[in-house]
């Protein structure tokens, strides 16, 4: 961003004429562009669990498809059973990728639904240099479920949303901008990707956030122009169709009592909603995700890694994909079937209702 650019979104902020607004808003924009810096695809052969697709392409077969943000590819992956019910398309969390949803997504597609996942920009296989900013989940997917529309690969199936954290805003947001999807749901999702920033801000920073807070506001209606007018609830109450949404309560990441749906229960007006409060071992951000099992296998894991770390005095990076070699990849990241059994029954229950 040009210097010229950044002087008008402190003049239009209304903050211009203070003299220490500009050290402070340079300061932020450098904090926010490297929270939105481009995420890159792990070593999987230092890390457990199915999340690697090469651990489960025997079984689970996939297209690799683009689609285009003007001239930035984005890349999309189709997973095609036979005789499909419908096509769920899933939406990632920030600092993740498709991939990282594969044990939901193979659910998705156990159950008679084609899957179709991608990774945002700035993210895994997707180009762009940063993944943008909060509200770049809502603006990707928006452009992944028109991509889906008109490919005629895809046309006649129902359609479905499935999104966690970062993603999940984005499906519930999106509701407001695509009337026919069918069923969706949301799992540890934020309200609103315009204002969870000054809400991050607040939380790191308390009332020093004031200060940067009409800059926020500026720069987002900047990057995201018309994104910005649309959040979760606003897509819930925009639509009829029935809606799964899931949160835990020691959430650390988007807080379960002042940043989840949970917290705006109250301005919720579509009565077809359904509410999963993730307790105990699935209060988590990311473990709501995963089965008990799947939990206490990873504590497991973890033992068993620092035994052999004991034992060794270090590890190196050999040592430890010699390790993972051994780990029972599916039984690590086994989903939590207190929320996907019932997402497939209300996805299969709007088909009834043809």
């Amino acid at each position: 961003m040009t210097e010229k650019t950044v002087k008008k979104l402190i003049q239009a902020a209304g903050i211009f004429a203070d003299p220490a607004a500009g050290p402070t808003i340079a300061l932020f924009m450098n904090i926010y562009d490297k929270a939105f810096s481009r995420y890159e695809r792990p070593d999987y052969s230092l890390y457990p669990g199915l999340y690697c697709y090469s651990r489960v392409d025997d079984e689970f077969k996939r297209k690799e498809i683009s689609f285009y943000d003007k001239n930035i590819k984005l890349q999309g992956y189709y997973y095609e059973c036979e005789n499909p019910l419908g096509i769920v398309i899933t939406a990632h969390g920030l600092h993740s990728g498709a991939d990282d949803y594969i044990p939901i997504q193979k659910f998705f597609y156990d159950h008679s639904f084609n899957v179709f996942s991608f990774d945002y920009k700035g993210t895994y296989s997707s180009e762009g240099d940063s993944t943008v900013g909060a509200c770049e989940s809502l603006v990707d997917l928006d452009l992944a479920i028109k991509f889906v529309k008109e490919n005629l690969n895809f046309k006649g199936l129902p359609l479905f949303l499935f999104g966690h954290s970062w993603g999940g805003y984005a499906c519930l947001a999106s509701l407001a901008l695509h009337k026919d999807i069918k069923a969706c749901a949301s799992v540890s999702s934020m309200v609103d990707g315009h204002t969870i920033i000054n809400d991050k801000a607040k939380e790191y920073a308390g009332k020093m956030h004031y200060l940067t807070k009409p800059y926020i506001v500026v720069y987002q209606r900047y990057l995201f122009k018309k994104y910005v007018d649309y959040d979760a609830i606003k897509g819930i109450n925009a639509t009829s169709a029935p809606i799964y949404i899931a949160h835990g309560t020691s959430d650390k990441v988007i807080n379960y009592y002042e940043q989840s749906i949970f917290s705006k229960k109250d301005e919720i007006k579509n009565s077809n909603v359904t509410f999963y409060q993730g307790l105990g071992f699935h209060g988590d951000h990311n473990d709501i995700l995963l089965s008990i099992d799947a939990i206490a296998y990873r504590h497991e894991v973890e033992s068993m890694l620092k035994l052999l770390e004991h034992d060794k005095g270090s590890l190196r990076d050999e040592d430890k994909r010699e390790f993972y070699k051994t780990i029972d990849h599916k039984r690590y990241s086994s989903p939590n079937l207190e929320i996907m059994l019932p997402i497939v029954q209300m996805f299969l229950n709007t088909l009834d209702k043809k």
